[in-house]
């Protein structure tokens, strides 16, 4: 992590918010937070963003997925084809190794679930950059075997009230 990889055409987070992430004295938003992701969303394929629900407060909750194109073209069906996987007795043994092969595993990380906890949401913001962006051979692999599902604020509500009270304190 001590460099950053540079895209021409995909933000980074230093150049989203003019600093890095995690940077001493700086807190984000979730309204923030949630404009950078969908601003990587709109500069690759390789991210997506998806409204799961509200918090008891009307802010959004959000999923960011990552995963290399083809991936994401097929997400549908590594969603049907784990579907089957929850339940082995709905898949045929005939055809549970080739079920196995085909599948995704998905890789599911939770930022933010207390509001206190202030750095998960702001490094999240990196990681996301990394796995879209990064050529590392370790990362490409990751981001065409694994499917990655973050929720970047799990208690938005709580967390916004957290950065109001840091700035006035």
């Amino acid at each position: 992590v001590a460099t950053l990889p540079d895209h021409p055409t995909i933000p980074s987070p230093l150049d989203h918010f003019g600093t890095i992430a995690g940077a001493p004295g700086v807190m984000h938003r979730t309204t923030e937070l949630y404009d950078y992701y969908r601003t990587l969303a709109a500069a690759t394929p390789r991210v997506r963003v998806e409204t799961i629900g509200r918090s008891e407060e009307g802010r959004e909750i959000l999923l960011v997925i990552v995963a290399d194109e083809q991936t994401m073209q097929r997400l549908d069906h590594y969603k049907a084809q784990l579907s089957r996987l929850a339940d082995p007795r709905t898949v045929p043994e005939s055809e549970l190794d080739a079920v196995i092969a085909d599948a995704k595993p998905i890789y599911m990380l939770n930022g933010g679930l207390h509001s206190p906890e202030m750095g998960s949401p702001e490094m999240l913001t990196e990681l996301v950059y990394r796995l879209a962006v990064s050529d590392e051979p370790e990362v490409a692999r990751i981001r065409n075997e694994v499917i990655t599902i973050i929720n970047p604020v799990s208690e938005p509500d709580g967390r916004d009230r957290q950065v109001d009270w840091y700035y006035r304190y």
